[in-house]
Order: C-alpha cells, then sequence, then structure tokens
C-alpha cells in the first residue's frame, strides 16, 4: 500500500472542538505505545473516526499501520473510514489493496461499505494503472453484492453513474440501468444528475436533453448542481440555441414560484 495518492480539496470544516479531540486522543494513543498497552478495535476506530473529522487522512493511514502491527482486527466500520479516506485523498491502489484484504479475511460486506468502495471510481484517475484498478474495484463490488446478496440502495447507482463518465464506461449505463429497474428502485434527481455528468464528459447532447425532459416531466425542483451541470453540458456541445431555452425554463419558473409565493401570502 504505497499509493500516496492526491489530496483532493475537502470542504470539511474543522472546529477547535474537533482540534481539541484530535490531540487529546493522539496523546493517549502515543502514551500507549509508550506503555506498550494493546488497544483494542473499538478504540481504534474512535480514533480513526477522530481523525476523520478533524481532516486528518495521513494520521487514519499511520494508525491503521500500528493496528497491523498490534495485530488489532479491524471491522467493517474500520474499513469504511479508511476506504472514505481513500476517496478523499486519491488513494486508488490502497483502496483496491484493502478490497482485496477483506475478501482474505472473509468478512461479509454491507451495503455502507459497498458504495464507499465503489465511491473510489469517482476519484479523478489519471494513470492507466489507477483506471484499471478502479475499473476492478467497480466490477468486484458489484459481483460481492450479488454472492452476498446484498441488494443496492438509490445511492448505490447515484455513484455507478457518476463513476461511468469519469472511467469512459457510458456502454455500461443501460446495464445498471436495468439493474435499477429490477431492484424497483426510482431515478431521483440525483441520478438524473450522475448521468448528465457521465454523458458531458463525451458530449451526447441528445443523451443529456432526454434526462432534461424526464426531470420536467417528473415536476422535481432543480439543484445548484443540475443547474451547473447543464449548463456546462450545453457550453461544451457549443449548443447555445438549448442553454437560453433551459435559461428560460429556468426564468419561467422562478417567475411561477414567486407568484405562488405572493398568492399564499395574501
Amino acid at each position: 500500500m504505497k499509493d500516496t495518492g492526491s489530496v483532493t480539496p475537502d470542504l470539511q470544516v474543522v472546529t477547535n472542538e474537533m482540534r481539541d479531540a484530535f490531540k487529546g486522543v493522539l496523546d493517549v494513543w502515543e502514551e500507549m505505545k509508550k506503555l506498550r498497552i494493546q488497544p483494542d478495535t473499538h478504540f481504534c476506530n474512535t480514533f480513526l473516526n477522530i481523525c476523520r473529522s478533524a481532516n486528518q487522512p495521513s494520521i487514519i493511514f499511520e494508525v491503521y499501520g500500528d493496528m497491523r502491527k498490534a495485530n488489532v482486527r479491524p471491522d467493517l466500520f474500520t474499513y469504511d473510514l479508511l476506504v472514505s479516506t481513500c476517496y478523499k485523498t486519491g488513494r486508488v491502489s490502497y483502496a483496491f489493496d484493502l478490497f482485496e484484504e477483506v475478501i482474505k479475511k472473509d468478512l461479509k460486506f454491507d451495503l455502507r461499505l459497498c458504495n464507499s468502495f465503489l465511491r473510489v471510481a469517482n476519484t479523478n484517475v489519471k494513470t492507466p494503472n489507477q483506471l484499471d484498478e478502479v475499473d476492478k474495484i467497480r466490477k468486484n463490488v458489484l459481483e460481492v453484492m450479488r454472492v452476498q446478496q446484498i441488494k443496492p440502495d438509490g445511492a448505490t447507482f447515484d455513484i455507478l453513474f457518476s463513476s461511468l463518465g469519469r472511467t469512459k464506461n457510458l456502454e455500461e449505463i443501460p446495464k445498471y440501468w436495468k439493474m435499477m429497474e429490477e431492484n424497483r428502485i426510482n431515478p431521483t434527481l440525483h441520478t438524473y444528475t450522475a448521468l448528465i455528468g457521465a454523458y458531458t464528459e463525451f458530449n451526447m447532447i441528445d443523451e443529456i436533453q432526454n434526462i432534461y425532459n424526464k426531470i420536467k416531466e417528473s415536476g422535481a425542483q432543480l439543484s445548484a448542481i443540475t443547474v451547473n451541470k447543464l449548463i456546462r453540458a450545453y457550453k461544451s456541445a457549443n449548443r447555445f440555441d438549448l442553454l437560453e431555452s433551459f435559461l428560460q425554463d429556468i426564468r419561467n419558473q422562478s417567475s411561477r414560484y414567486t407568484n405562488s409565493h405572493y398568492e399564499d401570502k395574501k
């Protein structure tokens, strides 16, 4: 596990309370090592969780190294903390090794851990090796879910659709859409937004427009993220006619909301 990754911007706000808690538990950890006191899994997980809250990814991997040396057995929560940190820091190879480790320990996955591993596929991969590892993680996790009969949720497919654009695997979209229907999971605005992002990578404007029409038919309120992705899609495809039509839709929607709000106050 030598992958150092590339730290991505983390918008998490670290409060003074988080910093104080981190410093306190770090002191305890160092003291325990000096006294050769064996920590248990629960204590290690608590420490790892505090490190995550305090935005200290390097310490998380260091602590896990200490856990392995001390033969402290990790559980699913340990791995979820580690994998989510891999996603935030771009450590694709490390996440791939962790997946293999969970398999070798013969642990039963849960949905939360599966989604965390799948989310790694949304990392900004930069090398062919990382691309290959991300693809393997996605396929292997889905196979584990099939074998262990772990039912996916809406977030599973939102993550999958979002990752397909990054890894240039748009041919997989119909398969995952069918899988979503088989599990009787209805698409949400998050699902549509993920698909817009994936199709934008290839300027597939017809598919994007089809998704936008589905959003309008559903009556869903557009989020700022969805609006930004659609604007980017139209600009990337040089379809300023569609951009103007979309902006007009936004203006009309805003006008209807204002009139409705005014009527409610009367």
